[in-house]
């Protein structure tokens, strides 16, 4: 609706949209702009949504496996009102189940990039049914594998593992969750733990490229 006020809390403090700054002004009205043009006139949404940043999220989030995001589960996300240009922009939230990190029996290395999100996502749903749009996310998705399908990304995970290996070594809380050990994060790019951890990074990108 058009009422900022449908989206204040309804039960006590509960929200079901929270605001994290500018907490005593209460304004959800560019909110409520952005749900009512996505609704009723998603042609117009380059007027309060930075487009790029948000189908560039979309693309590297479809090209890393992170499922636990707005497309599959939504959540993970906050709406940033930048009061400078009018724009809300995208910032994405919480990266721990990427790279092939599965619970739900999917082989994400495999899941097609323009079918990925779960039903009633309006924002993917509206924005990419205008070919222009859908053109551009996908140019997203052409520019990044073409920056992966090179050998440089695996030279850099090996740099990043010779990084932090003294620091993994001195975590006391490393072995604390599964049962890690400093082995399995050596083995960590090639090869999958187990369990949830089903493929090593380097094994889930060569698969997804």
């Amino acid at each position: 609706g058009e009422n900022s006020e449908n989206y204040y809390p309804y039960y006590g403090d509960d929200r079901p949209y929270e605001l994290k700054t500018n907490i005593d002004n209460y304004d959800y009205e560019p909110l409520t702009s952005l749900i009512n043009i996505l609704h009723h006139n998603p042609e117009s949404l380059e007027s309060v949504l930075d487009i790029k940043s948000t189908l560039q999220y979309f693309a590297m989030n479809i090209l890393l496996g992170s499922w636990d995001d707005y497309r599959y589960l939504r959540n993970n996300f906050y709406l940033y009102h930048n009061p400078s240009d009018g724009l809300i922009y995208w910032i994405p939230y919480d990266y721990d189940n990427t790279f092939g990190i599965d619970w739900f029996g999917i082989d994400w290395s495999i899941r097609d990039l323009n079918n990925w999100h779960n039903n009633n996502r309006p924002l993917v749903e509206r924005l990419l049914s205008y070919p222009y749009y859908n053109d551009l996310f996908n140019s997203y998705l052409d520019q990044i594998l073409n920056d992966l399908n090179t050998s440089d990304w695996y030279t850099e995970l090996q740099n990043k593992v010779s990084l932090l290996s003294g620091a993994v070594q001195l975590d006391t809380y490393y072995s604390m969750d599964y049962g890690f050990q400093f082995t399995d994060f050596l083995y960590g790019i090639n090869h999958g733990f187990g369990a949830h951890v089903k493929k090593g990074v380097a094994e889930y990108l060569n698969e997804r490229i």
